[in-house]
């Protein structure tokens, strides 16, 4: 099998793999399996410009634009609780699936290469932080830390205390093989008392069923502490290819600002 033969049936595995999870994910749905709920707006005005029904793996979801802040959210969307079990279940084999064609000759999706990929991402807002001076942070939290990865250059330039939350269990599991100190939950950490530093949420306020569930994670800074967000921005890529069932919020650089400033954050783009 030459070069280009083993990419097309790795991305042809690939794909079915995905297709795979979003019919199963469309009956959980349609099963109730998966429950919705009504989602109303963070600022809580209710017009709204329907902009799709279906997200892109083709699983219903009416995504709305808010007419009043211009958020753009998922409505309805499934509960808190389905979520959870959506990122146990399905959300990995939806988005990066483990593939089991092993005579192709291209590698997997194993536990090392995600690992390493996050030891960049790391790199990059150590660099960020460090360009803005922050001071060194002696103890710093990832929320959605996946297998942890993006903590590790924290450990090694400063000799930080690094935790993570993960609800997924498989992640959690390969997080803590990777030192990592894990909760299942920003309000298992509130309850615990402890502060920090220097907190990580890239890739994570999209993933929010409630925005006003970021005032817990000022609970767990003080006055003294840095929240570093990163998000996909809705005019920096086609909207389409963004548009997913686990995206319950989408954000560009003004209204995230004006979200943030809401929830008694001080904010600066970097």
């Amino acid at each position: 099998m030459s070069t280009n033969q083993q990419h097309l049936a790795y991305q042809r595995e690939k794909i079915e793999a995905s297709l795979a999870a979003a019919r199963a994910i469309t009956k959980n749905i349609e099963n109730g399996e998966y429950p919705l709920e009504d989602a109303p707006c963070f600022c809580g005005a209710t017009a709204v410009e329907v902009l799709s029904h279906h997200e892109r793996y083709g699983i219903p979801a009416e995504i709305v634009l808010c007419k009043e802040c211009a958020l753009i959210r998922i409505n309805p969307r499934m509960t808190k609780e389905a979520y959870i079990r959506f990122y146990n279940e399905h959300y990995r084999k939806l988005n990066s699936p483990k593939l089991i064609t092993a005579n192709i000759g291209t590698p997997l999706e194993e536990e090392a290469g995600v690992y390493n990929r996050q030891v960049q991402k790391g790199n990059g807002i150590l660099k960020k932080m460090m360009e803005q001076a922050i001071p060194a942070p002696k103890r710093v939290l990832d929320i959605g830390c996946h297998v942890g990865g993006m903590l590790k250059p924290f450990e090694d330039k400063f000799g930080a205390e690094i935790w993570g939350v993960e609800p997924d269990l498989t992640s959690a599991e390969a997080a803590v093989d990777n030192g990592v100190a894990v909760a299942s939950s920003v309000d298992d950490l509130v309850q615990m008392g402890v502060k920090f530093d220097f907190i990580i949420m890239q890739d994570v306020i999209e993933h929010y069923t409630d925005l006003n569930e970021l005032r817990k994670v000022r609970e767990l800074m003080d006055e003294n502490s840095f929240l570093y967000i990163y998000t996909p921005g809705l005019f920096r890529q086609n909207i389409h290819n963004n548009l997913q069932i686990a995206h319950t919020f989408y954000f560009c650089a003004n209204n995230l600002h004006w979200a943030l400033t809401e929830l008694g954050f001080n904010v600066t783009f970097i």
